[in-house]
């Protein structure tokens, strides 16, 4: 499983450093403001984040910072 990066406002490929409604800036945005369920804050940009699934319940939750999720389950093996 590889890590995602939401790149900065105004560099390549990232959502445009204005207020635009490009449907693919809108959601970037909308991935950058999603919480983390572990530390509690935003995903944000420039960080390498997984999509958090719950697999007992086998639903998507939305985003988890990699360094969280990895972190976690090295606690959990240790």
């Amino acid at each position: 499983m590889a890590a995602g990066i939401l790149p900065k406002p105004g560099e390549d490929n990232g959502p445009c450093d204005y207020e635009c409604q490009h449907r693919d800036c809108v959601l970037t945005r909308a991935m950058a403001k999603y919480v983390c369920r572990y530390c509690g804050k935003v995903i944000g940009y420039g960080e390498p984040f997984y999509q958090d699934q719950d697999r007992e319940q086998k639903k998507i939750m939305g985003l988890i910072h990699a360094v969280c999720l990895e972190r976690h389950i090295t606690q959990k093996e240790g």
